[in-house]
Parts: structure tokens; sequence; C-alpha cells
């Protein structure tokens, strides 16, 4: 039988601390990403924000074009004729 506290565990079962807002991250990722930022000239960070953003807009324009070929393609067939062959 364990006899850990109850304090030790979360309300929610095995959920992660919250972390306060005043600690960095401990992501090493995000560390990276943030020591990247830091380290780029700010002409460069420009660019690289606009090309993000044209990214991002060329994605949005082929999600939609994809959901409007979805939505002409549920549309009803057109009625079809039998032709005999004889």
């Amino acid at each position: 039988m364990s006899t850990e506290p109850e304090a030790e565990i979360p309300a929610s079962g095995w959920e992660a601390p919250e972390t306060q807002a005043g600690q960095p991250d401990s992501d090493p990722l995000v560390r990276l990403l943030h020591d990247l930022i830091g380290v780029v000239p700010e002409e460069l960070r420009a660019r690289l924000t606009e090309a993000l953003r044209a990214l991002i807009e060329a994605l949005r324009a082929l999600i939609d074009w994809v959901l409007a070929r979805l939505e002409r393609s549920a549309e009803p067939a057109p009625p079809v004729r039998d032709i005999p062959i004889f």
C-alpha cells in the first residue's frame, strides 16, 4: 500500500502541473526557436514572416478549393437515360 499524501496527486489524475507565467517554457524546441528569433536580423525576420504569411494564404486557398470541389460533388448527378444498343 502506498503512503503518498493526497496533496501530491493532481485532482484530474496524472495531469501535468500548470506552469507559472514568470517561468520560461521548458520545451526545448520552443526555447530553441525563441533563441533563433533573437539571433536573426530584423530584415530577414520580416521576410520570413511575409513568406510564412504567403504560405498560410496559399494553404487557405487550397482548402477553399478542395471544399468547393467537395460541395460540387455532393450535388445530385444529372438524370441518366439508357440508350439501347442494337
